[in-house]
């Protein structure tokens, strides 16, 4: 079963309410599903941000944004010269399973021993993910110059070496954007915002040098075999990556929404709004997460699904929930919806074929991998 809902109609959780609503009219299709009243939140309005400010002065206070050349926003990142049109670069993606136990370690290395409260499993993942990928992704550069100086015709991507080239970015920042829901985080005082079925999603950017990005990807876990610097300057460099993560997070107040609300509203074509974050370049990543998404998802009762010659009244639980899509995309990562029976979180992660190479050869990112799905 596949169902498509447009970004800015409703984000993951409003995704799941209309799922789960589905799912309980296959059961019972005379039911009437219960119908909350609208909500119409004046978050365009907010003292910090003032009724009168043009969406030029909003957009430089949104660092995550900026104006796309076409109107085929507003959840695309810019894609502008130089560089191959981003259809044309060969993409590929692997899944990642990360047992409890690694990531619990994960997240203890990352506290420190100081009684320091662990950061969360997203911040964790995304840290440690961002790290690797980017590492993965500069090696796979460099090993393009190096082909390219021994072989001026090499053209290993399919697009040419201006591609590579472009990859390398300028100056020495590597930045990361995660999908945040701001429910809870942002206008607490209105609880009907828990069961929303609207878009809550915030994007919060973190800049960290790429020193720091790259000395992170040096942290193996702390019981495997190969582990080396468990303790040094790659955890060292890690709990700084997860810190200006957690920081970007914790941004996200009335203020922050109130802000993008108003540039949303102020703009004459919302479609012209894109993401700061070109993914062809190698310092530039996404991390998002579903993993509690359709965790109480009801059974379904339709025909062709049942298990062991019944469904019964509660219907068949989904064996998975996937992200489904025609195609990879690039410089992202992404922990699917848990799945019952499966000991782990799984990451998605969608790359170059070089650079995925170069992560599947990363002994200190496979020490926290308990198995790859292609």
């Amino acid at each position: 079963l596949i169902t498509r809902v447009h970004h800015p109609v409703a984000d993951g959780v409003g995704r799941t309410l209309i799922t789960n609503a589905f799912a309980s009219l296959t059961r019972d299709p005379s039911q009437v599903l219960a119908d909350a009243p609208p909500l119409d939140i004046n978050a365009d309005l907010a003292p910090d941000v003032g009724p009168d400010l043009p969406a030029a002065d909003l957009l430089a206070q949104c660092p995550e944004y900026r104006l796309l050349d076409a109107p085929y926003g507003p959840t695309i990142p810019y894609l502008g010269p130089p560089g191959p049109p981003f259809a044309s670069i060969r993409r590929t993606g692997r899944i990642f399973v990360v047992a409890p136990h690694a990531l619990a370690q994960l997240r203890q290395q990352l506290a420190g021993t100081n009684g320091a409260k662990p950061p969360s499993s997203f911040t964790s993942l995304a840290a440690l993910t961002w790290a690797h990928v980017t590492k993965a992704r500069l090696a796979a550069i460099q090993d393009a110059a190096t082909a390219a100086a021994a072989n001026s015709d090499a053209n290993r991507d399919g697009t040419g070496h201006e591609y590579w080239e472009l990859g390398k970015g300028k100056g020495q920042t590597a930045r990361i954007v995660t999908v945040v829901n701001w429910r809870g985080r942002a206008f607490r005082h209105v609880p009907e915002l828990a069961a929303s079925a609207g878009n809550a999603v915030a994007i919060p950017a973190a800049d960290v040098a790429l020193g720091t990005v790259l000395a992170a990807a040096g942290t193996w876990r702390r019981e495997h075999p190969g582990h080396q610097d468990a303790t040094g300057a790659g955890v060292e460099a890690l709990r700084g990556v997860a810190e200006a993560i957690d920081a970007s997070t914790r941004s996200i107040d009335d203020g922050f929404v109130a802000t993008r609300t108003a540039l949303a509203r102020r703009m004459q074509d919302l479609r012209l709004l894109g993401i700061e974050g070109d993914p062809r370049e190698a310092k530039a990543f996404a991390f998002n997460t579903w993993r509690h998404l359709y965790k109480e998802t009801p059974g379904w009762v339709l025909p062709g699904v049942a298990k062991e010659g019944t469904q019964g009244e509660d219907g068949v639980q989904p064996d998975a929930v996937r992200r489904s899509q025609k195609e990879w995309d690039m410089g992202y990562g992404f922990i699917l919806p848990e799945r019952k029976g499966l000991d782990g979180l799984e990451v998605q992660v969608t790359l170059e074929p070089e650079a995925m190479d170069a992560l599947l050869a990363d002994k200190a990112w496979k020490s926290w991998v308990r198995q790859v799905i292609e």
